[in-house]
């Protein structure tokens, strides 16, 4: 189901997609994964491509894992926050 919102929302044009919380469980963190590797690297023919951002903590632990989710993306992110 996050799959197919991530899609919709590049056919929009969101610039940024929020896909999850990584740390939150394994499957949080597959399909913010699943987002990363395959929404963040369809490349529209006007040359957009979403960044994909993972949403972490502010430590270590949480940080690590949310990269590991969205570091296949060619434009990925994480957002930490306090």
């Amino acid at each position: 189901e996050k799959l197919d919102i991530a899609r919709q929302l590049a056919k929009l044009g969101v610039d940024i997609i929020e896909a999850g919380f990584p740390i939150a469980s394994p499957d949080d963190f597959a399909a913010v994964k699943q987002i990363g590797d395959l929404v963040g690297n369809e490349i529209w023919e006007d040359g957009y491509v979403p960044v994909i951002c993972g949403l972490s903590r502010a430590n270590e632990k949480d940080i690590l894992r949310a990269w590991d989710a969205v570091k296949g993306a060619k434009l990925p992110r994480v957002h930490t926050f306090i």
